[in-house]
């Protein structure tokens, strides 16, 4: 524990503003979740309205739970969103780029066993502190989804993916690895932190560009009746006689005016045409997010490895 102190020592500044973030993120999250708990409604008096004798009495108290949702859980989910990203730049900037602009590398580098020891020493309790707020943040993103959505487990429910569960510690991983990365190659803090961000947002997109061509890999098909809830929503299709599926253009094209025919509710029309939904089942959200998050963590930690190289090679000055 001395050890490790003492190498993060001259991070002193944003590990104090990254426990203040860690805490007010826990305040604010924490707070909002305490508070929504307090209303005891039971989960089955939020459903399609038709809410029965049971929850008669709740009525009043579900519309005070819905504004308390607006006044607390979206300021809470963006908090844990935003906390694990910012304190991943800061400390990212912080752990080379400024230290090479101000000559402090120039010393230890001439002491330490060797950079690459030296560089390990200071990401190892860094990175340990920077995934355990970003689990926390996406724990706390679950728990808010649960109760922004009763009734629905959040880990069968496709909203918001990529912005709670473990994908923001893997979002944070990665920003921290591309900060580390562009402060060693560069070694000035701005235009560090300028280059990082547009880095980053090309490595975020790519991710969920990714991540959302496989979870379309994973698409069914079925009457409007038996999507529920959590399930994600692709599109609507139009059935054939034949049991083919095709888009609505390719229906007029083929079938003309009777396609306006066609019944929401998935019944076949006298053409035989019908409605279906594609779309992904909620049970497919876990290996999705963890697909998410390995590809956000992956560049993390490319991007940390190419470090290792970058200043293994760099001058000191």
């Amino acid at each position: 524990m001395r050890r490790w102190r003492a190498i993060l020592r001259p991070n002193r500044p944003e590990l104090r503003a990254t426990f203040i973030l860690a805490l007010a993120m826990l305040a604010v999250a924490g707070g909002a979740i305490a508070w929504l708990h307090t209303f005891n409604i039971p989960d089955e008096c939020f459903g399609n309205g038709d809410v029965g004798l049971l929850c008669q009495p709740y009525q009043g108290t579900i519309l005070a739970y819905g504004e308390a949702m607006e006044t607390a859980g979206g300021p809470a989910a963006i908090a844990v969103v935003v906390v694990p990203i910012l304190v991943a730049m800061v400390l990212g900037i912080a752990l080379l780029g400024r230290e090479i602009e101000q000559q402090t590398t120039n010393f230890a580098w001439s002491i330490a066993p060797s950079r690459t020891a030296w560089l390990g020493d200071r990401l190892v309790p860094i990175l340990l502190l920077l995934l355990t707020i970003g689990l926390a943040a996406g724990g706390l993103g679950d728990l808010l989804m649960g109760l922004r959505i009763r009734g629905v487990d959040p880990w069968q429910n496709f909203e918001a993916l990529g912005l709670r569960g473990p994908a923001i510690a893997g979002a944070a991983l990665l920003v921290f690895g591309v900060a580390v990365l562009v402060g060693g190659v560069v070694g000035r803090q701005l235009p560090a932190l300028l280059i990082s961000g547009a880095v980053i947002g090309f490595a975020v997109y790519g991710a969920f560009a990714v991540s959302e061509a496989l979870v379309k890999a994973d698409a069914e098909v079925a009457a409007s009746d038996q999507v529920a809830i959590g399930d994600k929503f692709l599109d609507t299709l139009i059935r054939t006689p034949e049991g083919e599926y095709i888009t609505w253009n390719e229906a007029y094209e083929r079938y003309g005016s009777a396609v306006d025919e066609v019944s929401y509710e998935g019944t076949s029309t006298s053409s035989g045409l019908s409605v279906v939904i594609q779309y992904v089942p909620g049970e497919r959200y876990p290996a999705a997010v963890a697909r998410l998050s390995g590809l956000l963590g992956l560049g993390g930690v490319a991007a940390l490895a190419l470090t290792f190289l970058v200043v293994h090679r760099r001058r000191p000055y």
